[in-house]
């Protein structure tokens, strides 16, 4: 049975269930690829995704892992240890814009129950931390457009947690079973804190030196006299977080938890958000309450960038910015980024060059952002001289000199600082840019009669 659906950058389906994941076509419903997997349990086998990964649970013997597959392909790339605690997973991981995954581990084992966060390189799940977390069997966790993950606690208490360390960055609203009437709780949880994998872990809970004073708010979440709490969350771009308790509550707060109203209403489902930011809770019988939003999209749009020179050749390794996220250009000289409408600006590198510029983003279908390079500086007829290759490369790379000795090697990266400098070098030389990130970088050659530069990649 298929338990949920996310969505790839263009709109494709992307579907998990106990033993496949499907990518389905948005256009025409065909399938663009199907990948076993082996999901733990009911409950378990949603996904999340992050740029051109998804993730989701593993079963093993030792404990569900987190996998990690390439969108595009539907290959499986590598997975995170097992995480103790037993063979039972019923909630979903989920993805945060910054590259980490939220692993909530829980099966009602206040032994084992954790939170664990992982960061995705790009070649493995690195753990960064993890902390104690509270059973939400039926529950839904979220996480904020700034990177931050709300869970609930094991006393039933709302968490913001910072990405960096597990900071939870603000107070929390307690939702104790048997409390009817419940106040906002300020706690320093010492005892939550898992100091024995990787390292301890610091939680700070106020924004000021001074605590702040109880403010009865007369809340009342969660059902006394219920054997589980079923509480369901929803974030919009903005950042407020709408909570269904489940039972007969509902609850809107900003990114910090601060409580900005509150409903009523019998049999309360989970929330859902429109395009236009309306919020919409299934109630009663086949009731649907529908809140007015506050207009902000929150859907994003395919936007190709094709980079090419005067020539209309396509350029490969051009680095386009667009605020804190960076991409490189393939081969075909495009790049796609996924962004909500409105102005965006936009810088475009390659070589020592940089175009910078803004685009009004819509909700058309095949946008496309054309970038002109004129090539006066870079000598692509190096390649009758000097062979080099792999290029792209993921590290290792080789010259060879086909008649002329190389004296001189230097790597610079695109603003024409000097990173590496190998002199007195042979015909064939091995270079290692294991240690350099991502990104295009100048190969100056000098030999006996001349010198010539050459881009070079570095994947």
């Amino acid at each position: 049975s298929t338990e949920g659906v996310v969505y790839a950058g263009n709109g494709d389906l992307i579907i998990g269930n106990f033993q496949t994941v499907l990518r389905i076509d948005v256009t025409d419903g065909s399938t663009v690829w199907q990948t076993d997997r082996y999901s733990p349990t009911s409950g378990g086998s949603e996904l999340a995704i992050y740029q051109d990964h998804f993730y989701g649970w593993a079963a093993s013997a030792n404990g569900p892992k987190i996998s990690v597959f390439d969108i595009n392909t539907g290959g499986f790339l590598y997975e995170s240890r097992a995480i103790a605690g037993g063979l039972v997973q019923q909630i979903a991981p989920l993805a945060g814009p910054n590259g980490i995954v939220y692993a909530p581990r829980a099966a009602n084992n206040i032994l084992t129950d954790t939170l664990v966060a992982f960061l995705d390189t790009g070649f493995e799940l690195e753990e960064l931390w993890k902390l104690e977390m509270g059973w939400v069997p039926s529950g839904t966790h979220g996480v904020g457009p700034d990177g931050s993950f709300y869970m609930y606690s094991r006393d039933f208490e709302i968490y913001r947690i910072a990405p960096d360390k597990g900071v939870a960055a603000s107070h929390s609203i307690n939702y104790k079973k048997n409390q009817a009437n419940t106040i906002v709780k300020i706690d320093k949880l010492a005892e939550s804190v898992s100091a024995n994998q990787p390292g301890f872990i610091k939680i700070n809970y106020f924004d000021c030196s001074k605590d702040p004073i109880p403010v009865d708010t007369s809340i009342y979440i969660g059902d006394p006299n219920a054997v589980f709490n079923d509480p369901r969350m929803a974030i919009d771009a903005d950042g407020y977080i709408y909570l269904s308790n489940g039972y007969n509550s509902v609850f809107c707060f900003d990114y910090e938890l601060n409580l900005i109203w509150t409903d009523n209403i019998t049999d309360v489902g989970g929330p859902a958000l429109a395009k236009n930011g309306n919020l919409a809770f299934p109630a009663e019988g086949t009731v649907i309450k529908v809140y007015e939003g506050n207009g902000i999209s929150c859907t994003t749009y395919p936007i190709t960038f094709f980079v090419h020179n005067q020539f209309n050749e396509p350029i490969q390794g051009a680095e386009i910015g667009i605020g804190s996220e960076m991409k490189i250009t393939d081969e075909s000289g495009e790049a796609e980024f996924n962004l909500v409408e409105g102005e965006i600006s936009y810088t475009v590198t390659y070589l020592m060059e940089e175009i910078s510029n803004i685009y009004t983003v819509t909700a058309e279908p095949n946008q496309v952002v054309d970038v002109e390079f004129t090539i006066t500086s870079v000598f692509e007829g190096s390649k009758e001289i000097a062979k080099i290759y792999p290029n792209p490369t993921t590290g290792i790379f080789f010259i060879e000199s086909k008649s002329q000795n190389i004296e001189n090697i230097i790597i610079s990266d695109i603003a024409g600082k000097t990173l590496l400098n190998k002199t007195k070098a042979h015909q064939h030389e091995m270079i290692d840019l294991t240690g350099f990130k991502k990104g295009t970088y100048l190969i100056t050659i000098q030999t006996e009669k001349e010198n010539f530069t050459q881009r070079i990649i570095k994947n």
